[in-house]
């Protein structure tokens, strides 16, 4: 047997589909945990950078590079037109890594000058 329902029947609008709702409703959720685990995340690597350098005025200046590098990699991105992917974002972590490694070893070299640490080698 089959019924004819109409759309003011099902109490929604026409557009919708019951996929859209279930991605927006997880796409909500995990807005929700990122509000907790980025703030996190950030709060340990300040500790970590702070524990390796032991100045709060160092830890900052370690921390401030890498948004700085982001924004000279997002304007070398639009000027050679390239578009975001997978690869592009890898790429990214990958060179926050190496800023703030950088940034931790400049933050050290003073101290290592005078003999207070030894200077960390390799990658």
């Amino acid at each position: 047997m089959r019924r004819n329902v109409s759309l003011s029947a099902l109490n929604s609008r026409p557009a919708t589909t019951s996929n859209g709702l279930a991605s927006f409703s997880i796409i909500k959720q995990a807005e929700q945990r990122l509000k907790i685990v980025v703030p996190l995340t950030l709060l340990i690597i300040f500790v970590l950078i702070y524990f390796n350098t032991r100045s709060v005025v160092k830890t900052s200046i370690v921390l401030l590079a890498v948004p700085f590098s982001l924004i000279g990699a997002f304007w070398l991105l639009w000027l050679l037109g390239y578009h975001m992917s997978v690869a592009v974002w890898v790429g990214f972590a990958c060179a926050c890594r190496t800023r703030c490694r950088d940034r931790c070893r400049h933050a050290a070299l003073p101290r290592s000058r005078l003999g207070e640490i030894p200077m960390p080698k390799g990658g």
